[in-house]
Formats: C-alpha cells, structure tokens, sequence
C-alpha cells in the first residue's frame, strides 16, 4: 500500500499514520457528526428559550471553523508543524469540551462548544488528511478512507456517550467524560504523528493561483454548494423525528448512530475501489446518489422509512467527506502543495457549512416544516453533482475511461 523507502521508525510507518489520521477524524468531524445529539438536548433542556435556528449556529460555526482556519493550518502544515498544529488544536478541543460542561448559557456553549472547539478542529484537520498522502500511493484513497471513518466513529461513541451518561450524571459530568475520551485519544496522536516531506519554504497563505485550474474551481464550488446542504439531516434528523412523532423516544436515540455507522462504511468501501477508479469517478456518483436520497428524507414518514433513510444517506453521504482530499490530491501538480489546496479549497467550502444549518433552522421556524430544509439539502448537493461532472471534463475530457 505504501512506497518501500527501506527501514523506517515504528513512528514512520504507514499504518501508524493511519491510526493517527484516524484518531483525528475522530475527534474533528466526530464531534461535528455528533452535534445532532446537543441540538436536541439544547431545545428541549440546557437552551430550551432559544430558536432552533439560533441553537444550530453552534453547531454551524464549529464545522465553519473546522474548514475555514484551513488556509493558514495547510500554510503551517506544508513549513513542516504537523506536530504543533495537532497538540495545540487538541488543547483547544478538550479545553472547550470542559468549557462546555460548565457553560449554562447560549452565549456560553457558543464560545466553548462553536468557538473553541471549532478553531481546534480546524487546526487537526488538515493534519488528518495532508499526512497519509506522504505515506501512501498505490492504496492512498484507502487508507484515506479507513482514516475518515473515525469521524463516523467518533458520532456514534460521543452521541451514545452523551445520550446515556446525560440520563445518568447529569450534562456536566456526562460533557467532563467525553472530554476525557477526547484528550486520551487526541494525546496519542500528537505524539505518533509524522511529517517526513520537506518543508515548503516559500508560498503564498491563499493559492489563489488554483483557480486557474478549471478542474480545481469546479471542485470548490461544488465543496461549498455540498456543504450547504450535507449536514443538514445530520443536524436536524432527531428532531425531525420528534417534531413529526415518527418513532419512540428510545428508537429515536440510537437513530443518529445508525446514520454514523452507515457513514463509517460509505467512507471505507468507496474508497477501496476509488483507487483504481479514480476517486472523483467514484465520487461524483455517489455524491448524485446523496442528492436523490436526501430528496427522499421528504417522502420519509414511518419509523422504516427514517431508518431506511439514515443508513443510505449515511452511507452515500460519507463518500463525499472522505473522497474530497483525495481528489483534490490527485487534482495538485504535486504533494507540496496538497496542505494549501486543501486549505485554501475548504476555507472557500466552509461558508457553505455555516450558513446551511442556521438557514434551515430558520426555514423550520417560518414554516413550521422540514420540506424547506428537505429540498435545500437535496439541491444543493444536486448542484455540487453538476459542478464535479464540469471538473471531471476539464480534466479528462470525455474519456470516461480515464482515471481521475
């Protein structure tokens, strides 16, 4: 799976780094995945005065900065600071986390829980997919995707964490141990983490210079249209739920979990085959298939037919977070440049991701209904579809025998 360089420190070795990745998948979007478990939690007890929509800007700025800081952790990370931008971004993380468990007001949680822990996943999350490439060539959209599942990972263990231990010790405590988890894994791969690239001395913090590439262009607007419209089920599925009284409060806990899951696998088994594919050949029907399905969440009215839609939106859907760094990978003239085109294409993504929550939010507000939220999501992720297709031309022309 990876180049023979011979010998390497235990450290060095590909498959650690895999662990690594990982453990950053699980801790950055993990929480971004789990945040449908606080949304409702917020509503109904801690922030049960606020709208909705205002309890989804958390949320929407947390993943905002996850993507938007992008910039300027690619720019660090091609100088060489993986190993600084993991420890500090993880300090921020679990300092928010514990922040967050003695919040009590909105303005409070929205420091702790938008703020801090956002800027501290935006500063491991171009570690999390700029590392593995170094390592990898042959099997990279692979490991790539085995690394992303720890996001799906991370959402299931820290919404079934936060759901039970709530129940039992009260929101402080049940915020204090998640924490916890947090700060050992996040511990383990700050130490663990490997840069042997050489640095990148000299480069603009924007490569606005990308954009002259079409094929990069179209891959950015398609990131930022997905992102309007990826996290909205994710963020609002279990008070669709309740609002509609489509299944018993207990069913209703573990649905988000089965979303997670779903999501874990879509993001290894795509993968496996991207690699002789190409991975925007396997992304772009994928991401088509999340469009149709997350039009479907309209005709979703029965405790099956939610489940049904979870596990295929799951799975479709974590395509799309897991491929994109692979692609714009394959799209760089070379490995030097990958922190910063990744950086400089998510910073541009990331406004997708904060305003798509809030806008639904506000939507469900107004209209007292989910159709409006329904229909952003499946056509903003149908405009994403359209704009790959352009890339992919641009590309490789026509050739659908090409990979790319």
């Amino acid at each position: 799976m990876a180049d023979s360089e011979g010998p390497r420190a235990p450290s060095q070795r590909p498959w650690v780094q895999v662990i690594v990745s990982f453990l950053l998948w699980f801790n950055g979007w993990g929480i971004v995945n789990s945040f449908g478990a606080w949304q409702t939690y917020y509503e109904e007890n801690l922030l049960s005065k606020e709208s909705s929509s205002n309890i989804s800007w958390i949320g929407s700025i947390q993943a905002f900065l996850l993507l938007v800081i992008g910039c300027v952790a690619g720019r660090l990370f091609d100088l060489g600071y993986a190993r600084s931008l993991t420890a500090v971004g993880s300090l921020l993380i679990v300092f928010g986390i514990m922040m967050t468990s003695i919040s009590s007001t909105y303005w409070q949680v929205l420091l702790a829980q938008g703020l801090c822990q956002g800027l501290g996943a935006g500063l491991i999350y171009i570690p999390s997919v700029a590392v593995l490439p170094q390592f990898y060539t042959k099997r990279r959209a692979f490991a790539q995707g085995i690394a992303a599942s720890g996001s799906s990972l991370g959402g299931i263990v820290y919404t079934l964490s936060f759901a039970e231990l709530e129940h039992r010790v009260g929101f402080p405590w049940a915020t204090r141990i998640i924490g916890f988890i947090a700060f050992i894994t996040l511990l383990v791969a700050s130490l663990l983490i490997r840069q042997i690239n050489p640095p990148r001395s000299t480069a603009p913090l924007f490569d606005t210079g990308a954009f002259r590439d079409v094929s990069f262009l179209c891959f950015t607007v398609a990131a930022t249209a997905a992102f309007i419209g990826l996290y909205v089920p994710i963020f609002y599925i279990k008070s669709y739920i309740l609002h509609e009284q489509l299944a018993d409060p207990s069913i209703m806990t573990y649905i988000l979990p089965v979303l997670n899951a779903a999501n874990g696998v879509g993001r290894v088994i795509p993968n496996f085959f991207a690699d002789s594919t190409g991975p925007l050949n396997m992304l772009i029907p994928c991401s088509l298939a999340t469009s149709v399905i997350a039009y479907s969440w309209i005709a979703s009215s029965t405790t099956p037919s939610i489940t049904a839609f979870a596990v295929l939106y799951g799975f479709f859907s974590g395509t799309f977070v897991s491929l994109s760094p692979t692609s714009l990978t394959s799209l760089s003239p070379s490995l030097s440049v990958v922190g910063q085109r990744i950086g400089t294409c998510f910073t541009i993504a990331s406004f997708g991701l904060l305003l798509g929550s809030p806008l639904s939010g506000l939507m469900i507000r107004e209209l007292d209904s989910y159709i409006g939220p329904q229909i952003l999501s499946g056509s903003t992720l149908f405009i994403a579809t359209c704009s790959l297709v352009v890339g992919r031309y641009a590309k490789a022309g026509a050739r659908l025998s090409e990979i790319v």
